[in-house]
């Protein structure tokens, strides 16, 4: 397996990767970074076709020490991103960077937002932040609740594929949680979970695969990942699968991450951080069915280039499933 295309467009570490939703844009991806120093990250959105080509959009943001924490298309307005940054703000802005406006400002340095995530039928906006709060908004910028969900930092915030009032959020705790959003109505306080997983490390994703029974898939900073069955009766739940994998965190590169593939049911991808000096940095490729013998999943192959010496600390396939970006 090789690489077909590289590019680098910032010289600092990415931190998030989001292809576009719309149809007639699949080849379109849009990468945010973090600059070492102080201030807020940058964007980009470019066509997954072209190398280093000079016309990409690009979006500056405020230099040293910025960062822009996890970003979403619009899901109607297809020139339009929502970013989260560690400047505290919530911006809603277009690829040249003439459109835009602040949705949610922290105003403190103290506070910013971590996680991002949008209902296309809800016309909903969620962020979570690194003090455990979350907002619940339209796409105005109305906040419609607000609460505590975890202890301190969330790292995601994810709506189910298929139930639009299901919420899937994960935090530095280690917990991951499921909540009812028809349960945050302004003055309700007090919100309970609809499932509670507690793990073993920070965990730094939870993610639905997008065929039934949608499983969730946990990324957890322990070398782990596991799989629930959230169909289960019970509020505490126990993992079906847990995947022991070489993803330790380290403060100079992004989190790493798994993430499934939107058109094979049950593959999923996540970058390796080898503990072995005689293993290899491979983005590895499992396939896990439910029910199924040895734990359920299974390693089916090891995506590597030479070229490429980094750590793919983020690993997403584009819409169709046939083209898959990673990022170091």
């Amino acid at each position: 397996m090789r690489v077909s295309q590289s590019a680098a467009y910032f010289d600092r570490r990415v931190t998030c990767i989001e292809w576009h939703p719309f149809p007639g844009f699949e080849d379109v991806v849009a990468l945010g970074s973090y600059v070492p120093g102080a201030g807020n990250g940058g964007g980009s959105a470019r066509n997954g076709d072209d190398d280093e080509d000079e016309s990409v959009p690009f979006l500056y943001g405020r230099g040293k020490g910025g960062s822009i924490t996890s970003m979403k298309f619009h899901p109607t307005e297809p020139n339009m991103i929502f970013t989260t940054s560690i400047d505290g703000t919530v911006r809603k802005q277009d690829f040249e960077g003439r459109h835009g406006r602040v949705f949610l400002d922290t105003l403190t340095h103290n506070r910013w937002y971590t996680a991002l995530n949008v209902s296309s039928s809800r016309r909903s906006l969620v962020v979570g932040d690194n003090t455990g709060q979350m907002i619940l908004s339209d796409f105005d910028g109305v906040t419609a609740w607000s609460g505590r969900l975890h202890k301190n930092k969330i790292h995601d915030v994810e709506f189910h594929p298929a139930d639009e009032f299901v919420l899937a959020t994960a935090g530095n705790d280690r917990v991951a949680k499921l909540w009812d959003v028809r349960m945050m109505r302004e003055g309700q306080d007090g919100v309970q979970p609809l499932k509670v997983l507690e793990h073993d490390g920070v965990i730094t994703s939870a993610t639905f695969s997008p065929f039934p029974p949608y499983t969730l898939l946990t990324t957890a900073q322990n070398s782990e990942n596991r799989l629930y069955d959230i169909s289960l009766p019970t509020t505490h739940l126990t993992a079906t699968t847990t995947l022991p994998h070489p993803h330790r965190p380290f403060q100079h590169i992004t989190p790493i991450t798994a993430s499934w593939s939107p058109v094979i049911p049950g593959l999923f991808v996540i970058g390796r951080y080898p503990e072995s000096a005689t293993d290899r940095r491979t983005v590895d490729v499992f396939q896990y069915v439910a029910g199924g013998s040895a734990g359920g999943v299974r390693l089916v192959a090891r995506l590597e280039d030479p070229k490429v010496a980094g750590i793919h600390c983020i690993a997403k396939f584009d819409r169709q499933g046939d083209t898959l970006a990673t990022c170091s």
